[in-house]
C-alpha cells in the first residue's frame, strides 16, 4: 500500500510548488466571495436577495469562461510538452477573442437593459430596482475576468502557477481598496457601496457616529418623526 507513494527523489517537491499557488488562488477567490456576501448581508434580506439574483447571469458568464479555460488547459499542456510555443499562443488567442465577446456582450446586455435581464430571474420589482445599479457595474468587471483568466490557465499550464495566485492577489486588494479621500477606504467593498446608494443609504464604517435621523443599514432603524 505504502509503495504508491513512493517516489523518486523530488517529486513531492515539485508537486507541492504546482499545486500550493493553484491552492492560495482558489482560496483567494473563495475569500472574496465570502467578504461580499457578509458585507451584503449586513445592508439587509433585500439587497442580499438583490445580489443573489443579479449573480445568476454572472454565474453562466463565469461558467463559459471556466469552460474555455479547461479546453485552453489540456491544449496548452500538451503543446508545452512538445514545445509547440506557436500552437499555445495560438490557443491562448481563440480563447481570448472567445471570452472577450461573450462577456462583452453579456455586459452589454445587462447594462442597457438590466432590469429586463433581472426580471428573469425574478418577478419582484423591489430586487430587480436594487439589483439594476449592481449587475450593471458588474458585468463589465467579468470582462476583465475572463481575460486574466485565461492567462491565468495558459500560465498555470506552462508550469507558472504563481501568476495566477500573484495576479488574483493584486486584484483582491485592489478590489477592497478605496480613495483615501473617502471614510473607511479600506472597510467597505463595492457591492456594499452600490447597493447602499440603490437603497438610498450610506454605509458608514464602524468606527464612526452615526448622526440622529439617520437610519441606520445594519440595524434596520428608522429616524423618528
Amino acid at each position: 500500500m505504502t509503495s504508491l507513494f513512493r517516489r523518486e527523489p523530488g517529486f513531492y517537491r515539485r508537486l507541492w510548488v504546482l499545486t500550493l499557488p493553484i491552492v492560495l488562488q482558489n482560496l483567494i477567490t473563495t475569500s472574496l466571495g465570502f467578504a461580499d456576501t457578509f458585507m451584503v448581508g449586513l445592508l439587509g434580506n433585500a439587497e442580499m436577495a438583490a445580489v443573489t439574483a443579479a449573480n445568476v447571469p454572472i454565474f453562466i458568464i463565469q461558467l463559459v469562461i471556466f469552460g474555455f479555460q479547461s479546453g485552453l488547459a489540456v491544449l496548452v499542456s500538451q503543446y508545452w510538452g512538445r514545445g509547440d510555443t506557436d500552437s499555445i499562443n495560438r490557443c491562448m488567442g481563440v480563447a481570448l477573442y472567445a471570452v472577450t465577446f461573450f462577456s462583452l456582450a453579456v455586459a452589454l446586455t445587462t447594462f442597457f437593459l438590466p432590469a429586463e435581464v433581472l426580471r428573469l430571474v425574478t418577478p419582484n420589482e423591489d430586487l430587480v430596482a436594487l439589483g439594476t445599479s449592481y449587475i450593471r457595474i458588474v458585468g463589465f468587471a467579468n470582462v476583465f475576468n475572463g481575460i486574466s483568466s485565461v492567462y491565468a490557465g495558459m500560465q498555470r499550464s506552462t508550469e507558472n502557477p504563481r501568476f495566477g495566485m500573484i495576479l488574483f492577489a493584486i486584484s483582491m486588494c485592489v478590489a477592497r481598496r478605496r480613495p483615501p479621500s473617502s471614510p473607511g477606504w479600506w472597510s467597505s467593498p463595492w457591492p456594499c457601496s452600490m447597493l447602499s446608494e440603490a437603497a438610498g443609504c450610506r454605509c458608514v464604517p464602524a468606527s464612526s457616529s452615526v448622526p440622529a435621523g439617520i437610519p441606520s443599514a445594519a440595524s434596520g432603524s428608522t429616524p423618528s418623526p
